[in-house]
């Protein structure tokens, strides 16, 4: 049983969690490209300096390098910036819940490619269980859907969602002889770049409007949610079944939901407790499918 594996995926449950709380509140300051590929840039930095300067690793080759920036535009540039685009316009539980649609693509696409670990009956019970909550929150912001931002918001949510599954999919044959820090690293350098030049050709980037609230959601999101959060991400992908790792995106939503009513003053209605329940159940039906048996 890889113990340090799914605590690094509970981890990832409450840090990710929290992200969006504080992506919502640096975008009172930034546009949404800039702040994203300032944040994974400089995360992906600081890990780089970190790695080399303390485990001495060798510069990797071309070959590994070309891997993680493809890895990098898939989940970080497409998959975040995106993200953070939607929240401008959506609640931060809503973008959150629409995440939780993750697990559902990476399964799928596992299954028609061949690779992963077997679907059975539960784990395809617990999926569909899953993508019940957001099922039960989109027919209660049904109204909101005639607002064409609201509209974009939540359809760059889900496109982000894609990017991220596949992103996550095709990293899992990266070359284990180089530590996960170090894939973190480079794929949130060329994330955040591609995220930078972005934002310079389409918003208008500017540090004129940040405050101390914003600059220091910057800080927790570079330091902890992306240095910290996306390691931690990908050694559990190293070591679990992608769609075990991808289970965060159930948890997320039921972090940031509350955190958006506590801090944000977002709605919290009877259709979010609701999914909380068969979100939780499809949590648990996922992972006792997955459950491999003990060899006595």
């Amino acid at each position: 049983m890889h113990l340090k594996a799914y605590l690094a995926v509970a981890a990832l449950c409450i840090i990710w969690g929290t992200s969006y709380m504080f992506m919502k509140i640096g975008l009172h300051s930034f546009s949404p490209f800039h702040f994203a590929g300032i944040r994974q840039f400089f995360a992906g930095v600081l890990l780089l300096v970190l790695i080399f300067a303390f485990q001495r690793k060798a510069i990797p080759s071309r070959k590994y390098i070309k891997k993680q920036a493809i890895y990098g535009l898939l989940m970080i540039g497409a998959g975040n910036g995106l993200v953070n685009w939607s929240i401008q316009f959506v609640p931060t539980g809503i973008v959150a819940l629409i995440g939780s649609m993750i697990p559902i693509i990476v399964v799928v696409v596992n299954y028609l490619m061949g690779v992963g670990d077997k679907v059975n009956k539960k784990v395809a019970a617990g999926v569909l269980l899953g993508f019940l909550g957001p099922v039960i929150i989109f027919g209660s912001e049904l109204q909101n859907l005639l607002n064409p931002a609201y509209l974009l918001g939540m359809l760059a949510a889900l496109v982000a969602g894609f990017f991220w599954a596949s992103g996550s999919i095709y990293s899992k044959d990266y070359n284990r002889d180089y530590p996960s820090m170090m894939n973190a690293g480079f794929q949130m350098v060329f994330g955040g770049g591609a995220l930078l030049i972005v934002s310079f050709f389409v918003e208008n980037p500017t540090f004129e409007k940040a405050d101390w609230m914003s600059l220091s959601a910057l800080l927790y999101l570079i330091t902890v949610s992306s240095a910290l959060a996306f390691s931690l991400y990908l050694y559990a992908l190293d070591k679990l079944p992608a769609a075990v790792v991808s289970l965060y995106a159930y948890v997320n939503p039921l972090v940031a939901i509350f955190l958006g009513w506590l801090v944000l003053d977002e709605v919290l209605t009877l259709g979010i407790f609701l999914a909380f329940i068969v979100t939780a159940a499809g949590i648990y039906l996922v992972n006792l499918g997955f459950r491999r048996p003990r060899i006595s």
